[in-house]
């Protein structure tokens, strides 16, 4: 999950690490005042800032925070995520030996039809919604004496590997595992929203940094006028 919301946590993140006095005050504008062009006499006080003529105090912008990245000095929070699935035993058509490791922020996979790409996202599925699929789960090529369909999976905190199988039940892990089906998408923009369901949209502001780096450039260009 990412850590904030929203561009504007980032952008706070930085300029709290680069801890300087005029590119705070460029990142404090943009993000108050959505400034994208600065005026005679915005860009004179900034270069009085970046010349040290002037002081500059970061403004006290709240940075958003996602409610499960809240984080304490006395005990940070603990990073798991999904690493691995393994040992697929009668799941659809994935081999036993199909060892899917995560180690990622983004990993992207591949692959011809039907080489299992859907196989792997039902079993994410299965650890992340409580729906029963409506599919079935098991090998169909196999029809006589089928073992329990079943794999493994493990976090980074997890000192072993976990199995599912049909008795642990779905969506056991909903709490830690987001499942988002891109067809959903598709439906709600074709069709109706169902009443049942909430769906929100929050712009990220992704702005902010085009915004951020045109004052920049402004700066720049005013250094190099002055000089």
């Amino acid at each position: 999950m990412a850590r904030f919301p929203n561009a504007v946590g980032y952008i706070l993140e930085l300029r709290n690490q680069e801890n300087l006095p005029w590119f705070s005050n460029i990142c404090d504008n943009a993000i108050s005042s959505n400034l994208t062009v600065m005026n005679p006499t915005q860009i004179e006080d900034l270069y009085n800032i970046l010349s040290g003529i002037v002081s500059y105090t970061q403004s006290n912008v709240i940075q958003p925070t996602n409610q499960h990245n809240i984080q304490t000095t006395a005990q940070p929070q603990t990073q798991h995520h999904l690493e691995n699935l393994s040992n697929f035993q009668n799941f659809k058509n994935l081999s036993s030996s199909v060892n899917l490791t995560l180690d990622k922020r983004i990993s992207i996979i591949f692959g011809m039809n039907g080489s299992g790409k859907t196989s792997l996202c039902e079993a994410l599925k299965i650890l992340a919604k409580s729906e029963v699929p409506i599919n079935p789960f098991n090998n169909v090529h196999h029809t006589e004496n089928q073992p329990q369909s079943s794999f493994e999976y493990k976090f980074t905190t997890d000192a072993n590997n976990n199995t599912w199988n049909e008795t642990v039940g779905f969506g056991s892990l909903s709490d830690r595992i987001k499942y988002f089906d891109s067809t959903e998408s598709m439906r709600l923009l074709t069709e109706s929203a169902d009443t049942e369901k909430i769906v929100v949209v929050a712009p990220f502001r992704l702005e902010l940094f085009n915004n951020i780096g045109a004052l920049v450039n402004q700066l720049r260009e005013y250094i190099d006028e002055k000089n």
